[in-house]
């Protein structure tokens, strides 16, 4: 009886906390994987300028998420994860029948996925960039790209849209638009703007007996291989244009 009483009273309390809302953190730290992908090489020395996405903070430290889209965060930009929601569901389900709700339209556990994205993106353009050219300065301000010197050309690059999704579940999707153009003194632009534009569709990462450590290891590898197809496909559109530019060439090609 005592027993009894005791997984009552267990049972009520877990009862209440997911009446309440019930959300566990899940997180590890990020690894970022270093650019290997196959881009011309160009002779240029440039400046990369990666605009922020949150206004007035450094690009490598915004994440996006599937519930407020960008965000800054120095913390969370360092790990990679998602929170899981429970919501009042819980009560009127059994346990025992959790993962078939989970899978039926009847979703007992709400996912919010967060992407540092902007670490990412930002460590394989800096590492793609020194395959790509000859001598690459990183900027993250436009401070920083204003003093880089007016001799040298700026390759400026923005995010204009990232988007992380789950479906089904333990399925990620991710799409990203990022706009580049290059310039020169006075800030004339050389050539037209370069757009890339990307979709990973449910890109599976484990099924329910997975633990959340496997999860989000498989999470983070998608997110950098996503990462490294779209910043390939820009570095090649902007070598290809530096090398294909007089005025990039002739003017800014490094000394040998």
């Amino acid at each position: 009886m005592k027993r009894d009483y005791v997984a009552r009273l267990l049972g009520m309390a877990l009862a209440v906390t997911l009446a309440s809302g019930c959300s566990w953190q899940r997180r590890l730290p990020l690894q970022s994987a270093t650019f290997s992908g196959l881009v011309p090489r160009s002779a240029t020395k440039v400046t990369v300028f990666i605009k922020p996405a949150v206004p007035g903070h450094p690009l490598p430290e915004t994440v996006w998420d599937n519930v407020q889209g960008p965000f800054w965060s120095p913390a969370e930009s360092e790990q990679i994860g998602f929170d899981q929601n429970y919501n009042a569901r819980a009560l009127i389900v059994p346990p025992a029948f959790w993962a078939t709700a989970q899978t039926s339209g009847f979703p007992i556990v709400d996912s919010r996925l967060v992407v540092p994205f902007g670490r990412v993106f930002s460590e394989t353009v800096r590492t793609g960039a020194d395959q790509a050219f000859a001598e690459a300065q990183m900027c993250f301000s436009q401070e920083c790209a204003n003093s880089s010197g007016a001799s040298i050309p700026k390759l400026t690059i923005a995010i204009e849209a990232f988007y992380v999704w789950e479906s089904p579940e333990n399925h990620l999707n991710l799409h990203a638009k990022v706009r580049s153009r290059w310039s020169g003194a006075n800030q004339d632009e050389i050539g037209p703007d370069q757009v890339v534009e990307r979709t990973m569709e449910r890109e599976n990462l484990g099924g329910l007996l997975s633990t959340h450590s496997g999860l989000i290891v498989a999470m983070n590898r998608a997110v950098n291989r996503f990462a490294q197809e779209v910043v390939m496909e820009m570095l090649r559109r902007a070598a290809e244009q530096a090398a294909s530019n007089d005025r990039l060439t002739s003017r800014w090609t490094r000394p040998a």
